[in-house]
């Protein structure tokens, strides 16, 4: 030991300090996983004899269970006959041609017991005072020629009722049940002797699932094996088989383990409740052995490359923290020159592998489909009926609700919403919203939810008869959730209610209902609950005449008009002050009017963020008046929209033009209008005339004719086709009409400019 210490201390004076590092962060990191391998490996060995020993006592219970039934019934069988008044007759007056009949009772009982028992078993019948015997089996013969003499002899001595085991006696390889008659008399006038095949209680122990090829034995108080799965066994002790005295308890709970035929077994043992037998149960300790021996290898597997791991990281741990030491060698030796720093690559990478996770995550929560969402959106639009719903709840495992429900509709302020929360936790929010719902709603009774857009959650609540079934009644159910999302999420919400409908068939109509009730929402305000009395029938004028004014507003912008724009706006404006005083309710319409100018954006081909450069809604909660209100709208909104979407259409007009022109460059000889090209080009006519006057100063059809008449012009001057056929090719109906328009923009015709062009040709080529 000194001498490993003296070597220890040389070899550590030779080695550098990093050396020593790496060395002792080695150590320090196989100590450890050593132990814990060796922990691991203990705890499994131990957890699976654990797990025998309790499959041991469960099999001891099943089979203790059996034979003590089996046994019951021969007990059970013994009495019936014994107590039986027929036989305890025939006992004391014996069986005789005289008394013929009670003879044949004593046959035909005999025959009905053991017909109607559940054991197969032969009865004799032991007639003391007359030195006969009565059996099934044998007939009726003397006592002294009866096999089971001998044997009934010695029983006796011992105990008048008593249960033989098989091979108790030589040449006796049956179960055996001694029962004196009368019963419970010491002095018997005679026995009752049932015989039982020995084999009928092996045949008990093939019904039982053992696993691991164990063995069970029934044991008598002689502990000679009574039933075993091999007959060899049969008729055994137990002790000349294999050394074992009384099984002792190991310390893992293991019975010992004892020799049997040449392997070793593992054995445990139960004694009966209801007589001396006993119940053995052995494994075979190399089916135990061997998958101890397996989960031991894993383990150690485990370990050796956890090892392999852990050495690897703790030298390239030591390299780290001599890092320090060899970036300032570095510095000193040549010029400051550093190396990659490795651990923090590491670092980053790991850090963008979180970042990967947590969009996975919230990418795959966003899309994992839900059945249940699938069948109650069918039965929200009316695709399905009551039969359907019942069958796919029923094979979906759906919750199951009462065919009498009110329909609730949670519609969130998504404005209000963005301003606590971001876009991108918006879907989490109202998965809280949803949740939150439920669990109020589950008070109640039973309610299924559903979210059929984003922003909106539909509750299906069940309505018991006698527990309020009227609308009015599930208002303030709506209030609470509102309260409770308003005080915890910390934005509003608008709860519509259904009148109460009896079957799964007016889903539809009572969603349909519960969607028109959220059409008040910007008069009744945003944070509140809605239910069709509390809705006034002069509501529904003003409400509509909005509703139309905006579209209206948006028409006019889409089709450019941004003055009518502008002045609709005033008479919007002029009629909210007049019928409505509610604040939430203009800026409920206002931020519908943003809304459908954001969704004609995006139907134009543009992004919000290249038409406005701020966020509208939080400019329209910064209003104080309905007249900066109107002011803000009519410039900011409608007048930056006009501003950049002539801007974004310049660029697209020049384009479309250049492509038109050139489009009626290769066309011109075939009958071409405004209108076809316009379809050829996805434009409306208007829109290309307007577009075409703005970029040529000139419409559509005057261009076409210059076109037309500039290729004439050429025709004309270098080729000798005749006026006709020239008129032709450009599409005029007749040679007259060509000529008069071909005068109206030349100033001469047709006949005349080809002479005159010629003619100066001649006399140019002349003077040459």
């Amino acid at each position: 030991m000194k001498r490993l210490i003296e070597r220890l201390r040389l070899l550590s004076s030779t080695m550098t300090f990093k050396q020593k590092l790496i060395s002792f962060s080695i150590a320090a990191s196989l100590i450890p996983l050593l132990a814990l391998g060796m922990a691991s490996s203990h705890l499994s060995v131990k957890n699976i004899q654990e797990e025998v020993v309790l499959n041991h006592q469960i099999i001891l219970k099943q089979i203790g269970r059996e034979v003590d039934s089996f046994l019951n019934q021969l007990h059970q069988s013994a009495i019936q006959i014994v107590t039986s008044p027929v036989i305890e007759k025939s006992i004391r007056e014996g069986m005789s041609v005289q008394t013929f009949d009670d003879s044949s009772l004593v046959v035909d009982t005999i025959h009905q017991f053991r017909s109607h028992a559940d054991l197969d078993f032969d009865v004799s019948v032991i007639y003391n005072q007359f030195g006969k015997v009565y059996s099934n089996r044998f007939g009726y013969v003397p006592l002294s020629e009866f096999p089971y003499k001998p044997i009934l002899e010695q029983a006796v001595k011992q105990d008048n009722a008593s249960i033989i085991s098989p091979n108790t006696y030589p040449g006796q390889n049956e179960l055996l049940v001694i029962r004196p008659v009368p019963l419970m008399e010491r002095n018997a006038e005679g026995y009752v002797l049932l015989h039982v095949p020995a084999d009928r209680l092996s045949r008990l122990l093939e019904t039982i699932d053992l696993g691991y090829n164990r063995k069970i034995l029934i044991l008598d108080h002689r502990d000679s094996i009574v039933a075993s799965q091999d007959q060899e066994d049969i008729g055994l002790e137990l002790s000349a088989i294999a050394n074992v005295q009384k099984p002792l308890e190991s310390a893992y709970g293991f019975a010992q383990m004892i020799p049997w035929r040449d392997e070793n077994y593992y054995l445990s043992q139960m004694d009966s409740s209801l007589h001396d037998w006993s119940f053995v149960t052995l494994t075979p300790a190399k089916e135990l052995t061997g998958k101890s021996g397996s989960i031991v290898a894993l383990t150690w597997i485990f370990v050796a490359a956890l090892a392999t791991l852990w050495i690897y990281i703790s030298i390239a741990a030591s390299k780290r923290l001599y890092f320090p030491i060899e970036n300032l060698s570095s510095k000193f030796s040549s010029g400051g020159q550093a190396s990659n720093d490795g651990l923090k690559d590491l670092e980053i990478s790991l850090l963008r592998l979180t970042r990967s996770n947590q969009d996975l995550r919230q990418k795959l929560e966003e899309q994992l489909p839900y059945v249940e969402q699938n069948v109650l959106l069918q039965l929200l639009s009316g695709q399905i009926g009551d039969k359907e719903f019942k069958r796919q709840a029923a094979r979906y495992g759906l919750t199951a609700l009462d065919p009498r429900f009110v329909l609730l509709i949670i519609q969130a302020d998504i404005t209000e919403m963005l301003e606590k929360y971001s876009n991108s936790d918006s879907s989490l929010i109202m998965y809280a919203v949803r949740k939150m719902a439920e669990e109020i709603c589950e008070q109640r009774g039973p309610c299924l939810s559903l979210v059929p857009k984003h922003g909106q959650i539909v509750l299906i609540i069940s309505v018991h008869r006698g527990k309020g079934a009227e609308a009015a009644q599930y208002k303030a159910l709506g209030d609470t959730i509102r309260e409770n999302i308003k005080q915890f999420l910390r934005f509003t919400v608008t709860v519509s209610v259904s009148d109460p409908c009896q079957g799964y068939k007016h889903m539809a109509a009572a969603y349909s209902q519960a969607l028109s009730l959220l059409d008040y929402r910007l008069f009744a305000g945003k944070d509140s609950t809605i239910i069709r009395a509390e809705v006034s029938s002069a509501d529904k004028q003003p409400y509509a005449i909005m509703q139309e004014m905006v579209r209206s507003v948006v028409f006019d912008v889409s089709q450019a008009d941004f003055s009518g724009a502008e002045s609709k706006i005033e008479d919007i404006f002029r009629e909210l002050s007049v019928s409505f005083r509610h604040t939430d309710a203009v800026m409920g319409l206002v931020s519908y009017l943003i809304g459908e100018l954001h969704r004609l954006i995006h139907e134009m081909g543009y992004s919000i963020e290249e038409v406005y450069e701020t966020d509208l809604y939080q400019e329209l909660h910064q209003m104080t008046s309905l007249h900066n209100m109107k002011t803000w709208l009519a410039t900011s909104v409608i007048g930056a929209m006009k501003d950049k979407l002539a801007a974004l259409n310049r660029d697209e007009r020049q384009t479309t033009i250049s492509q038109v022109v050139q489009y009626m460059l290769e066309n011109f000889q075939t009958d071409l209008s405004l209108q076809q090209v316009a379809e050829r080009f996805e434009l409306s006519p208007s829109q290309l005339s307007k577009w075409f006057k703005e970029e040529k100063n000139v419409n559509f059809s005057t261009y076409l004719i210059e076109i037309r008449i500039e290729q004439a012009k050429e025709w004309l001057i270098h080729t000798d086709l005749p006026i006709k056929e020239i008129a032709e090719r450009l599409r005029y109906t007749t040679v007259h009409n060509f000529t008069r328009i071909f005068k109206k923009i030349t100033g001469t015709p047709p006949g005349q400019f080809r002479n005159q062009y010629r003619g100066g040709n001649e006399q140019l080529t002349d003077k040459i």
